[in-house]
């Protein structure tokens, strides 16, 4: 699944799911896992164990989004705006705030190319 992210954490040596910020709502088999023990590992041989893991995503609804450049006035590239005296930008970053029906918000930041 897009929605989610699996790792193993090198200190602990667990592995760990993590809900990353473009999860959305889902429920299925959205992961899988296989077990070699680290005594055949050096062999290659097939998995002890396998299986599937059914995880449901259930995400709060977004009920706003909130858009914020950090330029209002923006003009083409090459414009002659663009150049001093007025030296206005050709991009801008814009933040967005998407708030959800739990109360929770998050902030996305979308930088210019």
């Amino acid at each position: 699944s897009a929605g989610i992210d699996v790792a193993l954490d090198a200190s602990t040596g667990l592995y760990a799911v993590t809900v990353l910020p473009t999860a959305v709502y889902e429920c299925g088999v959205l992961a899988t896992a296989a077990w070699l023990p680290p005594e055949c590992a050096a062999q290659q041989s097939q998995s002890a164990a396998d299986g599937d893991a059914r995880i449901l995503l259930d995400m709060p609804l977004a009920i706003s989004l909130r858009a914020v450049a950090a330029a209002t006035t923006l003009a083409p590239p090459g414009d002659p705006a663009t150049a001093l005296p007025r030296a206005l930008p050709s991009s801008t970053t814009v933040r967005l705030l998407v708030t959800f029906e739990d109360g929770s918000s998050t902030y996305e930041e979308e930088v210019p190319e």
